[in-house]
């Protein structure tokens, strides 16, 4: 199991296999069949949201944080492992989702392509759509 903590090594190599995996899957042919030895990272982040373990809005944002402002790749995070946090475990971990788009543009980003209109009670809505509306 990959590490919990900020600046942990195990939790670096995640967050850079992580966007490997992103890029390889969306690059050339041959960077799609190589793909494969970044997979435990994306598989990883899909179980921690899934499970909705303690540490993943940290997760979450240091993934945000290592693409800075690319659009495109925030956008996946927003509408993948984001969204699934939200429709799944919003009760849990709106107030750390609250917090983390108040400090982290990267996460606010990939947060507004985030769809959870319908998931989402009215009042949870209101207060994430103040970061703004979906892209």
């Amino acid at each position: 199991m990959v590490g919990g903590e900020r600046g942990d090594p195990e939790r670096s190599e995640l967050v850079d296999d992580y966007w490997c995996y992103y890029r390889a899957i969306n690059g050339s042919r041959q960077e799609r069949l190589a793909a494969d030895r970044y997979r435990w990272a994306y598989e990883t982040v899909s179980e921690v949201v899934e499970i909705g373990r303690s540490d993943a809005v940290e997760m979450l944002v240091e993934l945000a944080e290592a693409e800075g402002d690319d659009f495109v790749a925030l956008s996946n995070l927003g509408a993948g492992p984001i969204e699934h946090l939200l429709c799944h475990h919003a009760d849990e971990f709106i107030d750390q989702i609250d917090s983390a788009a108040r400090q982290s543009l990267s996460f606010r980003m990939a947060l507004r392509c985030a769809w959870y209109d319908a998931s989402l009670p009215t009042k949870m809505v209101d207060r994430l759509r103040r970061f703004g509306e979906p892209y």
